[in-house]
């Protein structure tokens, strides 16, 4: 009864520098620009002198091109005239007036982004000029023309990389769109040919069938309330329509699981155990004392007590764990605006969580590990010298006896800051907050920053040691984008504590603040101030204020500092800084130290900075008057002197050799709240609407939105391309309605947005009439009938039989990870039916494989016996799921048998597969020969033996596989039921049962 599970079916830019027609050479290139400006003087001419006059006749490249639906017997008019309304003066069009009106709006939305001067494309051969230049319009027509003259196939190029072929940028003009024809349009008046387009997204979907409302609310129903749908829901699709049947449907703990479950698909921050810590410089003083109180109540009571610890703290750090995937579920459930998942001034907690956290917030159920509320962070301490410690022993750690004088009012920014998504995503020395914003881009914006632009593999543009994120552009094409993002997370260090660093400044790494890369070392042997010498170091100082850094090189070398000297190139002294004497007693940012004579000693616990003024950029000798302060040791000292100026001063908390923190060209204007700022930033931006799509396409369709081919010789390219330029046109209108509101509802309603992904085309997509091999690709697994997830297979089970495979009651010792709902393929076999564990394993197997159907096999074995034996033999007809009406005398024995049985599998078929079938239907007929084989096969060979011997006790039926199975079954029905099976249908309806939960229906929507 298996069956094979068939599957059927930011910017432009254009990296063409190398690969069509080499870079431009700089001299080249001021010639280039000098040509663009003295073609901004003709821009007022007559556009005849630009090009010639166009004809009324079709253009070749839009002769076989697809078009819109309608479009020729709304307009009247040649299919690529402008919004198919193409007036009397449709023969003066021109290239220019084409570009004016509809091509330099996109260049200025999109293009311009990264094809600048200093942008990520800025190297390649379409370099644009802003709006802001009074003759960009005709300056960036001219770098089309250009271009189309130097390459032969420039216009295929061009509409191949708006589309997103072989394109960083992704799709930016999606094929078959007014905006693609506009630009098709442009380049084909200027001369450039482009091969034809059969199909296009408004023509893809004609020939094939959409699944009817009933099948369709069937489908949403299994995804978001993990059930059928009853007869009355049902009944209401012709009273309140399908949209509000399906939305009806996204409430209760199902749903609630559904948006869990998704979200953490995408942040993976379920792989986190340990969120919350306990040393000394720990910031949530309320953990730390809560946690140092129940240990020592242990030790002082004896090893019973740790079970009561141990849960205490599994509980506290499951509340952190789960707060950016209960932030989600808490704004989708009360309709709060989806913006609100970054911009949320609060964090969710559950009732041990927020005791951790300081908060008195009450809770409905104060025993409920999965309640969660929102809170604020009211115990957050930084750390310094004014904490007080009281220490109880040294297998507790210490008590705090005072917080301390550094009480912080903590910048809640949503999910940004949740402790679970920065120990995700942790920072590095090297690093330095680049996976976060990396993972905020995809994520929040749906962009993949790896892959937003072209990069050169050639080794000798990657070898480069001068900074190159920041000054080489084979790597500033990526990190122009990523490193202001990273810099807004300035303020979280390695393991998302708020300014961990001693004192509270900053959360800078340790090397970066006391042993930079760079600086000159040098060997200090004046053993006294009366036998100092002077070193000397190279620098190149801009005008104005500078800065140079000492340090002693090695743990125990202490360097005494006298005069600082700065000279110019001919050697005439600039400035002179003595450090100890003019600048108190003492260092200001604490690195250095005074000694009895007033000069600073300089060790290795940090950087000690001088400030310098010079009147202009230029090469500088900075000179310093040092010797070794030791007299125990007589091995010379080490010091190391920077003069670079990328190395930390006091008051900073980011990185000087790094761009400042931000997002695109704003800088972030406080560093305090600078992550605040970014979630505001992120929510204003247009690609927050289109992230979300991206984010929760897949929990609905099963797959990614489709990326664009690399290639144009990729196998199946056009059907490639096509898919995924027709999906980006689906993404861009759902974006457009979740930022507006959908249907009259308010706007950023996540709610209404997963019902227009299921009302979408591409969910209920059911059958292709066409042979078209292009449609075919285009179409390859879309419509509603995907794999169900694991989760989604088990509560499908559980819905329609009752009986759930590995279902488990809570841990009494929660010895393990908090799941609200556990089962088998929750658990055990989660990984082998293609889950994840948030760790190495992240990505859901989207398409059965062996192991899979093994697996599929054992859960319809396991659960088809438990579910006949309830029913047949432990609850009365009326509460049966399956199959009531019929008893252990019911078989193909005679005609009346016969009939029931056929009625019985038509209702099966409905209620497990969804599929509506008669008595008379082939597929029927197949299904009872099936039965009836079986039934006879069964007979004929337990013949002979007692009617005892087929019983369907527990050692035939694994009961134990669901430690609710006797929920609701009558007291003591098993120990009073007669178990026999002597006509064979019980086991002959575990067959079937267990053929129908492995059919190919059965496991897929």
């Amino acid at each position: 009864m298996t069956k094979t599970v068939l599957a059927v079916g930011f910017c432009l830019a254009l990296c063409l520098a190398s690969t069509a027609a080499g870079a431009v050479e700089e001299s080249e290139r001021a010639r280039f620009l000098y040509e663009l400006e003295r073609e901004a003087a003709h821009a007022d001419m007559p556009s005849t002198m630009h090009a010639s006059a166009p004809s009324a006749a079709m253009p070749p490249h839009a002769a076989t091109r697809g078009v819109p639906d309608g479009w020729l017997e709304r307009a009247g008019q040649p299919p690529w005239s402008p919004d198919g309304a193409y007036g009397a003066g449709m023969t003066d069009e021109t290239a220019a007036d084409v570009f004016r009106e509809h091509v330099s709006p996109i260049v200025q939305d999109q293009c311009i982004n990264c094809h600048v001067e200093g942008g990520p494309s800025g190297h390649t051969r379409l370099v644009f000029v802003r709006s802001s230049n009074p003759d960009h319009v005709a300056l960036n027509r001219r770098v089309f023309e250009d271009f189309l003259a130097g390459v032969g196939d420039g216009a295929d190029v061009v509409l191949d990389k708006i589309r997103g072929v072989g394109h960083g940028g992704g799709v930016q003009v999606a094929a078959g769109g007014a905006d693609y024809d506009r630009f098709a349009r442009f380049l084909a008046l200027l001369g450039g040919d482009s091969a034809s387009v059969a199909l296009t997204p408004q023509t893809l979907f004609d020939g094939v069938a959409m699944a009817p409302h009933r099948k369709t609310l069937r489908r949403a129903a299994l995804i978001f309330a993990g059930r059928v749908p009853t007869e009355e829901e049902y009944a209401s699709l012709g009273e309140v329509g399908v949209r509000a049947a399906i939305r009806s449907l996204m409430q209760g703990p199902a749903f609630h699981d559904f948006l869990v479950r998704s979200g953490n698909d995408r942040l993976l921050t379920d792989r986190e155990d340990t969120v919350l810590s306990n040393g000394r410089g720990a910031p949530l003083v309320s953990y730390v004392n809560e946690w140092v109180h129940r240990c020592q109540v242990v030790r002082a009571n004896g090893s019973s007590f740790s079970e009561s610890r141990d849960q205490w703290i599994r509980r506290a750090q499951y509340g952190a764990r789960r707060a950016p995937l209960e932030l989600i579920a808490h704004v989708v459930e009360n309709d709060l605006p989806y913006t609100e998942i970054l911009t949320a001034n609060y964090v969710m907690a559950n009732p041990w969580s927020a005791r951790a956290y300081g908060s008195s917030v009450a809770f409905d159920d104060p025993e409920d590990v999965h309640e969660f509320q929102p809170v604020r962070f009211d115990s957050y301490y930084l750390y310094d010298d004014s904490r007080a410690f009281f220490q109880g022993n040294s297998r507790c750690g210490s008590y705090i006896l005072d917080a301390g004088d550094l009480p912080v009012a903590f910048p809640h920014a949503g999910i940004l800051n949740t402790m679970a998504f920065l120990r995700r995503y942790p920072t590095t020395a090297t690093n330095r907050n680049r996976a976060r914003a990396r993972w905020t881009y995809h994520h929040f914006l749906g962009v993949d920053i790896e892959k937003s632009a072209a990069r050169t593999t050639d080794a000798e543009a990657l070898v480069d040691t001068d900074n190159p994120t920041l000054k080489n552009p084979a790597c500033t094409v990526c990190h122009v984008a990523l490193d202001p993002v990273a810099g807004a997370f300035q303020n979280y260090g390695d393991i998302g504590h708020y300014r961990s660093n001693f004192g509270g400044m900053d959360a800078l790494d340790y090397f970066y603040k006391n042993d930079p890369i760079g600086g000159e070392e040098f060997v200090v042997e004046a053993q006294s101030i009366a036998d100092r010498e002077r070193i000397s170091v190279a620098a190149e100082f801009g005008a104005g204020a500078n800065a140079v850094g000492f340090r002693a090189a090695d743990g125990g070398s202490r360097v005494g500092l006298d005069e600082v000297l700065v000279r110019d190139e001919r050697g005439v002294l600039i400035g002179r800084y003595r450090s100890g004497r003019d600048r108190g007693a003492g260092d200001p940012d604490g690195c250095g130290r005074p000694d009895f004579s007033h000069h600073l000693v300089i060790d290795g616990s940090c950087v000690l900075t001088v400030d310098v003024d010079v009147p202009r950029a230029g090469r500088y000798r900075v000179e310093a008057d040092v010797w070794d302060d030791r007299d125990w040791d007589d091995q010379p000292a080490l010091l190391k002197v920077w003069t670079s100026g990328e190395f930390y001063r006091e008051g900073d908390t980011w990185y000087r050799d790094m761009r400042v923190p931000g997002f695109g060209d704003r800088p972030a204007p406080d560093a305090d709240n600078s992550l605040q700022w970014l979630a505001r930033a992120v929510v204003s931006d247009d690609r927050f609407a289109e992230g979300a799509v991206k984010f929760w396409w897949p929990a609905v369709m099963g797959r990614e939105v489709a990326a664009p081919p690399e290639r144009a010789g990729d196998a199946n390219f056009e059907g490639q391309s096509l898919r995924a330029g027709a999906q980006a046109l689906e993404v861009q209108r759902l974006a457009r309605a979740f930022r507006r509101g959908m249907h009259g509802g308010p706007p950023y309603n996540l709610k209404d947005l997963l019902v227009e992904i299921v009302l979408s085309r591409w969910f209920r997509a059911e059958r292709m009439s066409s042979d078209d091999p292009i449609r075919a690709v285009a179409l390859r697994g879309v419509g509603g009938g995907r794999l169900l997830t694991g989760e989604e297979l088990a509560a499908k089970t559980l819905a329609v039989t009752g009986v759930q495979w590995g279902r488990q009651k809570p841990a009494t010792t929660l010895s393990g990870r908090f799941t609200t709902r556990r089962h088998a393929l929750s658990g055990e076999y989660a990984i082998l039916y293609g889950g994840i564990d948030s760790d190495g394993v992240t990505e859901r197997a989207r398409d059965l494989t062996a192991v899979m159907v093994g697996v599929a096999k054992r859960h319809a074995v396991e659960v088809s016996c438990p579910v006949v034996l309830r029913e047949f033999y432990l609850l009365p007809d009326d509460e049966r799921m399956l199959f009531g009406g019929i008893d252990l005398t019911v078989s193909p024995a005679d005609v009346e048998g016969a009939e029931a049985t056929r009625a019985k599998l038509v209702e099966l078929y409905d209620k497990l597969l969804g599929v509506s079938v008669r008595k008379s239907s082939p597929e029927v007929s197949r299904a009872y020969g099936f039965f009836e084989e079986v039934w006879t096969r069964k007979r004929s060979l337990h013949a002979n033996q007692d009617r005892f011997i087929d019983r369907l006790d527990d050692s035939v039926c694994e009961m134990s596989t669901d430690e609710y199975y006797f929920d609701n079954v009558p007291r003591n029905a098993l120990v009073d039921s007669d178990l026999a099976d002597p006509q064979h249908v019980a086991r002959t309806w575990l067959v079937m049962l267990a053929a129908l939960l492995m059919d190919h229906r059965y496991l897929h929507l």
